[in-house]
């Protein structure tokens, strides 16, 4: 992401959040563009479309006003810190959760396999022995029907 630092003489002076080896301040004026590196002195990296007087005269603006430009460096490497430590924090903070539901989850839950009712245990165990019996009918049908046909 890029971040205008200041405009003069018609150039447009850029920092991006990914170049801060060096803190360099992109420079643009229609389709000529260069790259200064600030810290610790102003000096050219590299340029295309611009004249020498043009180079001299981006040194001396950004010699003027290299307040400016460091200052909007610290800043936006401040912000940069700041959303890290947010991050990391909301990061832990999930990662806390996530422990604390993985223990609540590993609670064993014991049910019974045969569920009495409190009016009377003996009407559902019977209804198993219900469907017992029928599951074993119906497996006698289809062996005696297999063997006719």
């Amino acid at each position: 992401m890029s971040h205008t630092v200041l405009q003069a003489k018609g150039y447009r002076f850029v920092i991006f959040e990914r170049d801060f080896q060096g803190r360099p301040v992109h420079v643009y004026r229609n389709r000529a563009e260069a790259m200064f590196f600030t810290d610790p002195e102003i000096a050219v990296s590299k340029q295309t479309g611009f004249e020498a007087k043009d180079i001299r005269e981006i040194e001396r603006v950004l010699s003027s006003r290299k307040d400016e430009v460091q200052s909007a460096w610290e800043e936006l490497l401040a912000e940069k810190k700041k959303a890290k430590k947010t991050e990391a924090a909301k990061k832990k903070a999930l990662a806390t959760k996530m422990a604390e539901s993985s223990k609540e989850e590993t609670k064993p839950s014991r049910k019974p396999l045969i569920r009495y009712e409190p009016v009377s245990g003996r009407r559902l165990i019977s209804g198993l022995r219900r469907k017992i019996r029928y599951a074993l009918i119906k497996r006698k049908r289809r062996r005696s029907e297999k063997k006719r046909g």
